[in-house]
């Protein structure tokens, strides 16, 4: 140290000089600082779940969801009055615009079928906007809201029940940051005068709870950064007695993070989540190492009672090689996070570690050159922690000491109760505990919950041919699992648009059996700009959008396997279209229609998918006891009903024109007769006789289209429409058969029937069956090769923002293990090489590691949860919370030649001091992290400002008695 002295002494000039010009031309970055909210950064490189996310996300175009929810703040009122309908209206077009908008979904986007009436008096179905004009009355609102709260897909997904709240749903772009379109979204929803019109915005879902996080960053470290600053000033002023010298123990650490903050902007690295903390917490645990390079200078003018040159070589000689030492180890702390395969934490890591250099190097380099030049007056007794505190330290230590079976049975119980404690430790991981009271935020995410069930989205993507029946099949079968899942709000997908689309032109709310159905459909769906958000243009993928309510990381976790183990086990097997209710149908293919059918019954009815044999054999009795009903084509007045039918729809509606015009339709009814006797009537028996007697101009225009691989929409949308017809004369009697036996079995969940969407989906069911195409597994089809008409595969995958934040929480824990292992390897053997001994090593590393038994002890024992923060303490603690056994030890080993107990005296006596002031200073600025709104970071300072009380604590009444009684021999 006499020759660093020496070189500080020579260049003093010079290394104050270089310091400021580095200062000034690092804040010059700071304007280049950005921030950056990418949940992928926070998984491991080539991980498969961002993979997945990523993949999904361009073939959807993002999978982002932010959501604006408007909520009326008069008592009784709703939303449907013209002028919140006209700012709702105006509202999603104007979010449309919005750079980074891809799409707008809301009430004023929606589609839905509705009946019109004809001037002839019939009654036809049209797909219409759900708001095709903004009301002029308050008559023509009231009848708006009467179709909105009558539509189930509308209910919960854009108007809550009561219709009080609507929402907007806002799909972003993936390449444009989130951030800042979620900054635009704000900024176009507060420039509207809400308040005026009885409304209330809240902004929620993932875009928002990011750019809330990153605000509420941003104020906390505007707020507290001071805070901490002036706390950490006070303290070295009344432990000093002199706002020189305090000014002299926190401007370099101030430096110190005015150039690691300049680096990050110099290479372009933006602030994270857990970055954004990096001045705050450098800046309490910084400001350590010059503490006690002017305690020790002072100290020593105190002992010669004048403050020159000589002081400072004294002071440097005594506290540079500890001060070094601990530089290291909280260097190697930080640096343990480069084990991690997280890159925002290996960065928060790595600029720490510089930020303890640099702190470092101004404690031993430039803080010295500048007391050269700065004169300190000694302290009086007054002016600094005098000999009173010091001889309680050792009076507490040797009774400690004394009573060694008492204290060592103590400290056992204690250790005990940490560990019995530390098994209790939760995690927490939900919307509301990022942040530490009622922001905006959290707001918002209460009100999305109560009023919709949740703020996040979880996508499932189901890779086929959406155009496929089969595909839609099961893709529907798969919505009705998840709506058992518990945590799930709503589910939504193709499958709503492709039956709002069907009772527009078929009439039904059930899903087309044909394939020239659905692509008809598409054609028409293709229209609606929802279509875009949920399926690709190819229509070779659908998107399923999963709410969910109360998220929590670890929840969604789970909910997420289970998904996973569903799509695994029933997605990737192929489906066939099955023949059936025909004369030849075997019984094998019976059995498993209805043993299929009990299953959708017992998920949607029972809203479960746990098996129960009782309840299944019911209803497959219940359903086969339906089927058996006698049909009603026996009945004499049948023909008449037949005739009546095809005559409304051949000659009044002229869906086909028949060769031969009105005098062709007898032979028709005959043929469609005869065809009945034999079996259910087919929809490929109707297309034949029909195309049989249609006049030559449609038969050859269905020919072409057929030769050209195309569909002939129009005839073929014809034939469905009489074929349903017909067809709902033959079934009438057996579906209410079925209904009647189903309910006779399910009279426990009787009230699920007037649910409009369950009791819906429970008919439709049923419904199915009335088909004559059943859709089977592939492995149930194989066995019965004559009846499989076709067969398709689809793959599903799971992903979306709740996934990816349990997979980072999950990450981010497991590599805090591999961090902490690294972490106490090094340190360790740090300490072995300073030491000279592996024994002193593990002495000066057992009050930490009381120290975090008993802190997260604490924390399992208050049921109080961890978070992401929380985490990242142990690592830290070990590097930082040792930095006092380390100044203690040195000083130790200084006096040891006057004998062990002596040594420790004295080490409390010099050492002492500092590692008390130093304590006070970094636990109450780090407990001043408590009033922040960023929760992780909240409850990372107040674990980290408690774990370094409870060490110095430990280091000073602890570690001498040990030292006493391990008589360990160390080198000088």
């Amino acid at each position: 140290m006499r020759a660093l002295f020496a070189a500080i002494e020579r260049g003093s000039i010079w290394i104050l000089l270089v310091t400021v010009i580095l200062v000034l031309a690092a804040s010059l970055r700071f304007a280049d600082l950005g921030y950056s909210d990418d949940v992928t950064r926070f998984l491991p490189e080539g991980d498969p779940e961002v993979a997945q996310f990523t993949r999904i996300g361009n073939m959807f175009g993002g999978l982002n969801i932010a959501i604006v929810g408007l909520d009326t703040t008069e008592a009784g009122g709703d939303i449907f009055t013209p002028q919140r309908i006209d700012l709702l209206v105006d509202l999603s077009d104007k979010l449309r615009q919005v750079p980074g908008v891809r799409a707008v979904s809301s009430l004023a986007t929606a589609r839905d079928s509705r009946e019109r009436t004809l001037p002839s008096g019939e009654i036809e179905v049209v797909v219409e906007d759900v708001i095709p004009a903004v009301p002029d009355s308050q008559v023509d609102a009231d009848d708006l809201r009467r179709r909105v709260l009558g539509a189930p897909h509308l209910v919960g997904s854009f108007v809550s029940p009561d219709g009080r709240a609507a929402l907007i749903l806002c799909n972003l772009d993936d390449r444009i940051s989130a951030l800042d379109t979620a900054a635009l979204i704000r900024t176009e929803v507060e420039t509207r005068q809400l308040a005026e019109r009885g409304l209330e915005a809240h902004l929620g879902g993932a875009p928002f709870i990011s750019e809330g996080l990153a605000r509420a960053a941003e104020d906390d470290l505007m707020l507290l950064g001071p805070l901490v600053a002036l706390t950490i000033l006070l303290i070295v002023f009344f432990s000093f007695g002199s706002i020189r010298a305090a000014l002299l123990a926190i401007i370099p650490v101030g430096a110190a993070i005015v150039l690691t903050m300049g680096f990050m902007a110099a290479v372009g690295e933006p602030l994270t989540l857990i970055s954004s903390s990096l001045p705050i917490v450098l800046l309490a645990l910084g400001s350590a190492y010059p503490v006690h390079v002017v305690t020790h200078a002072l100290r020593a003018a105190s002992e010669s009672g004048v403050w020159n040159r000589e002081t400072i070589r004294t002071a440097l000689e005594r506290v540079g090689p500890p001060v070094l030492g601990a530089g290291v180890t909280t260097m190697i702390a930080f640096l343990s996070f480069l084990a991690m395969n997280l890159e925002p934490m290996r960065k928060f890591g790595l600029f720490m570690a510089l930020g303890t250099l640099i702190s470092t190097a101004m404690a031993v380099l430039v803080l010295p050159a500048a007391m050269l030049h700065i004169k300190l007056r000694p302290p009086t007794a007054r002016g600094r922690i005098g000999a009173r505190p010091v001889m309680w330290l050792q009076r507490c230590t040797t009774t400690l000491d004394r009573h060694a079976r008492a204290t060592l049975a103590v400290v056992l119980l204690v250790v005990i109760a940490g560990t019995v404690g530390v098994t209790f430790v939760r995690t927490d991981m939900s919307t509301s505990s990022y942040f530490t009271r009622e922001t905006d935020t959290v707001r918002a995410d209460h009100f999305l919950e109560d009023r919709f069930g949740g703020s996040l989205y979880l996508q499932i993507v189901v890779e086929g041919d959406v155009r496929d029946p089969l595909v839609l099949d099961e893709i529907a079968r798969l919505e009705d699992f998840l709506a058992t899942l518990e945590g799930v709000s709503d589910v939504r997908s193709v499958t709503e648009v492709i039956r709002i689309a069907n009772r527009s032109l078929f009439g039904s709310s059930a899903l087309p059996r044909r394939r020239e159905q659905v692509m008809s459909l598409a054609t028409l769906a293709d229209d609606d700009p929802a279509v875009r958000m949920l399926v690709t243009r190819d229509w070779d993928a659908a998107l399923v959008q999963v709410r969910l309510g109360g998220f929590d990381a670890d929840a969604a976790e789970v909910l997420a396997e289970r998904v996973r183990e569903y799509v695994q086990e029933q997605m990737p097997r192929a489906s066939s279209a099955v023949s059936w209710r025909t004369p030849t149908t075997s019984p094998d293919t019976i059995a498993l229609a209805l043993a299929r059918a009990a299953r959708s019954l017992t998920t949607v009815l029972y809203d479960s998918t746990e098996f129960s044999p009782a309840r299944h054999n019911a209803l497959t009795d219940a359903i086969a006891r339906g089927l058996s009903a006698e049909r009603a084509t026996p009945g004499e007045d049948f023909p008449d009903d037949l005739r009546r039918t095809l005559e409304r729809h051949l000659n009044e509606h002229e869906l086909i024109y028949l060769e031969g015009g009105p005098a062709a339709l007898p032979r028709v009814v005959d043929e469609f007769l005869a065809a009945m006797e034999r079996e259910v009537l087919l929809y490929e028996t109707a297309a034949e006789i029909l195309f049989a007697h249609a006049d030559a101009e449609e038969r050859d225009a269905v020919t072409e289209a057929h030769a050209a691989g195309k569909s002939a929409g129009g005839f073929e949308r014809a034939v469905g429409t009489i074929h349903r017809s017909v067809r709902e004369l033959q079934d009438s009697v057996v579906k209410e058969a079925l209904l009647s036996e189903v309910r006779a079995v399910t009279t426990d969940v009787a009230s699920v029937w007037d649910d409009p969407v369950r009791g819906e989906r429970a008919e439709q069911i049923l419904a199915d069956l009335l088909d004559d195409l059943l859709f089977l597994p592939h492995e149930s089809a194989l066995e019965l090769p004559e009846e499989s008409l076709r067969t398709t595969a689809t793959t599903a995958a799971v992903s979306g923002y709740p996934v990816l934040w349990a997979g980072m929480n999950a990450s981010i824990r497991a590599n805090q293990v591999k961090s902490v292992t690294v972490s106490i390897v090094v340190i360790l053997f740090v300490l072995t090489v300073i030491f000279r001994s592996v024994i002193i090593g593990l002495a000066a590393m057992l009050p930490t590691a009381l120290t975090l038994v008993v802190a997260f002890g604490i924390l399992g024992l208050s049921g109080t949860p961890i978070d992401m923060g929380s985490t990242m303490i142990t690592s830290i603690a070990f590097g930082v919370g040792i930095d006092y056994a380390i100044h203690f030890l040195w000083a130790y080993r200084r006096r040891l030649a006057d004998g062990r107990r002596e040594a420790g005296f004295q080490a409390i006596a010099t050492a002492g001091p500092s590692i008390v002031v130093n304590a006070l200073e970094v636990g109450l600025a780090f407990g001043i992290l408590a009033f922040g709104t960023v929760a992780p970071m909240s409850r990372f300072g107040v674990l980290t400002g408690e774990t370094m009380l409870l060490a110095a604590g430990a280091t000073l009444f602890l570690l001498p008695p040990l030292l006493w009684r391990l008589n360990v021999p160390m080198l000088k």
